[in-house]
């Protein structure tokens, strides 16, 4: 498991940690998606938890990572916990 993270430097918006890893999502990838997010946040956009956000085909949710960023995660990960819909743990 890699990490990115944002450096939007926004106030009042949280930066994003984005966990992927990098045998099914390359680097080149994650940094287009930290740049989409980092230029969205930017120009105005405001990301919260819970928010559906659409990247490529995916919708994905942005979570609370618990350590003052956010994540996006995806539903169809095979990672159960990191890449479940908030509010719903997979057993």
């Amino acid at each position: 498991m890699e990490q990115r993270r944002t450096a939007a430097g926004v106030a009042g918006q949280p930066e994003f940690t984005l966990e992927y890893e990098p045998e099914i999502v390359t680097r080149l990838g994650m940094d287009w998606l930290a740049a989409w997010l980092e230029d969205s946040i930017r120009e105005g956009s405001r990301f919260t938890e819970g928010q559906t956000v659409g990247i490529g085909w995916l919708n994905c949710y942005v979570v609370d990572r618990g350590d003052g960023t956010l994540g996006s995660v995806s539903p169809i990960s095979r990672t159960s916990r990191r890449f479940s819909r908030p509010g719903h743990q997979k057993q």
